[in-house]
């Protein structure tokens, strides 16, 4: 909880995980996304593994707001009454998995996650599957830090804009006394823009090169990695 509301900006911090904190983007990606192109391929992708890790490739560059399964599959299967079966493959490959890599914080991460937490209450709000989330959180040794842990499954259609608006409700925090810190333009910094909250964009990751499409995805402040967070004072020394 908060012990001194002068030491820092903020009351509240809502971190995103992956490519926030865990350098999903070097640590998993490329294994995550290899299984599910086996997993996609097993199940009657008329595709090879390496076709279908090249075509992730240049649609998360060109076309990130895309769901890049459904492109992979409509582009090497066209329209087949397999394809609802092979995208299930896929994304539980992909996002229901045993977390075997070596796991690093992006650079910064573990000082403002101290810093933060000495004087504002901290929350993790990550999507995906709750194991899978809780084996990086497990692996990180950084559950200590959070005040609440929130896993959205949006695959069965949870949304971060719910999530944040619960912590609010449930915390009794203001809008403007909320920083929200993620990587997803689309996801953290819409919701939170939506709500009237802070936001922090870490420019970092498979969709850094995403674009914002209406005022809510411009955030209040872009940094390159969580280091600069601590130089432009947005958790106080």
């Amino acid at each position: 909880m908060v012990t001194d509301s002068q030491a820092s900006p903020f009351k509240a911090y809502i971190f995103d995980l992956d490519d926030t904190l865990l350098d999903t983007y070097r640590c998993i990606l490329p294994n995550a996304m290899a299984e599910a192109c086996q997993a996609m391929v097993d199940q009657g992708l008329n595709a090879s593994v390496e076709d279908c890790l090249n075509m992730h490739q240049q649609e998360v560059s060109a076309r990130p707001r895309r769901s890049v399964f459904s492109t992979i599959i409509e582009t090497f299967n066209g329209k087949s009454d397999q394809n609802e079966k092979i995208m299930n493959a896929g994304q539980k490959a992909f996002y229901d998995r045993k977390v075997i890599e070596p796991l690093d914080l992006t650079p910064g991460s573990e000082d403002v996650l101290k810093k933060a937490s000495q004087f504002a209450d901290v929350h993790l709000v990550t999507s995906g599957i709750e194991s899978t989330q809780f084996q990086k959180i497990e692996k990180l040794n950084i559950g200590n830090f959070f005040n609440s842990i929130t896993i959205v499954n949006t695959l069965d259609g949870e949304s971060k804009l719910t999530a944040f608006a619960n912590l609010l409700s449930d915390y009794n925090y203001r809008p403007e006394e909320v920083l929200v810190v993620g990587d997803r333009r689309d996801q953290e910094i819409f919701a939170g823009k939506t709500l009237g909250l802070k936001t922090c964009l870490i420019k970092y990751g498979e969709y850094r090169t995403l674009q914002p499409n209406c005022v809510e995805e411009i955030a209040d402040y872009e940094v390159e990695d969580m280091t600069e967070m601590v130089q432009l004072c947005l958790v106080q020394p």
